[in-house]
């Protein structure tokens, strides 16, 4: 199996205590409060990105937190991106991007992602985004009708 980037500890413990404190205010009905988290963790990917230890992971974290779809999907774009050049996987990262497609009825794009998906899915051992993606592939209009 392929070796995987670590993602190092004090990055992962600062995008999942962000992570925790958004959606802890969001739950409380806290807007102002998850928006300062959010604002918190979105510089932190900033600044470590700018430092050279940017990760896939923490802008895929920042994405499954970020409320509008333009900028869930940039995010999710620079997940994508870092993660491939840091050998992270991505599977996730790409099924939450084709999933953005397919809800946009979009699945000339959709349709190569969540294909990529479900096989490094599969590779990864990762049954539910396997499932995820498959579900989705399955809605994907065929020209025969």
């Amino acid at each position: 199996m392929k070796s995987f980037y670590k993602i190092p500890a004090d990055i992962y413990e600062r995008v999942h205590e962000g992570v925790l404190a958004i959606v802890n205010a969001s739950q409380a009905g806290d807007d102002v409060l998850s928006a300062s988290h959010y604002g918190q963790l979105r510089e932190f990917c900033e600044q470590q990105t700018a430092a050279g230890r940017g990760s896939g992971f923490m802008w895929e974290a920042l994405a499954d937190v970020t409320d509008d779809s333009i900028e869930r999907l940039a995010c999710y774009e620079r997940s994508l991106a870092l993660a491939q050049h840091n050998s992270e996987p991505t599977h996730t990262v790409l099924l939450a991007i084709g999933q953005h497609h397919a809800e946009a009825g979009d699945w000339l794009h959709a349709e190569p992602l969540l294909i990529a998906a479900r096989q490094q899915a599969i590779a990864f051992g990762d049954v539910d985004t396997e499932g995820e993606a498959a579900s989705l592939l399955l809605q994907v209009p065929t020209n025969d009708a």
